[in-house]
């Protein structure tokens, strides 16, 4: 499955992400890879909404701190924002 918007109207990537979904018993899980985070719902829709906010809790996060992130979230920061449109 791709993605490109989030669940927060200020934020979309700038090209579409792949996210991977497993099913395990009664959840669903959506998994993004490139930026080793997660999502998990009930269903399929839920937990691509799930990771959908949480990327986009993700990248307010770091910015917010970014001048006090370490060098593995400073990365991840960068490649985040490199892929982020605020719009």
């Amino acid at each position: 499955v791709l993605i490109q918007v989030l669940l927060d109207d200020r934020l979309r990537f700038m090209r579409p992400v792949e996210v991977k979904i497993e099913e395990e018993g009664e959840h669903f899980i959506a998994q993004c890879d490139e930026f080793e985070e997660y999502g998990y719902g009930r269903n399929f829709i839920e937990a691509v909404d799930d990771l959908r906010q949480t990327l986009a809790e993700l990248y307010w996060t770091l910015r917010s701190e970014q001048s006090r992130l370490g060098r593995d979230l400073a990365n991840l920061w960068q490649k985040l924002g490199q892929q982020m449109q605020v719009i």
